[in-house]
């Protein structure tokens, strides 16, 4: 999958693969970024939580993006 999600007053391109009971590994290459989660929130909504709430309102802004 591929999603936007703010960074330092721009959109950085994410890539990410998904599995059933929230396991992902998301790639930010502007920010020279590998996430992992893995977990077991099997049909629950917890399971989006890192994608949408832990990535750009915690780990994003924790780093810089790499400069050219």
């Amino acid at each position: 999958w591929v999603t936007e999600y703010p960074h330092e007053d721009q959109l950085v391109t994410a890539y990410f693969a998904a599995g059933n009971g929230g396991n992902i590994v998301v790639v930010v290459p502007e920010a020279d970024l590998v996430i992992a989660f893995y977990g077991s929130n099997y049909s629950d909504a917890a399971l989006f939580v890192p994608q949408r709430v832990l990535i750009p309102e915690y780990i994003l802004p924790a780093v810089s993006r790499t400069s050219d």
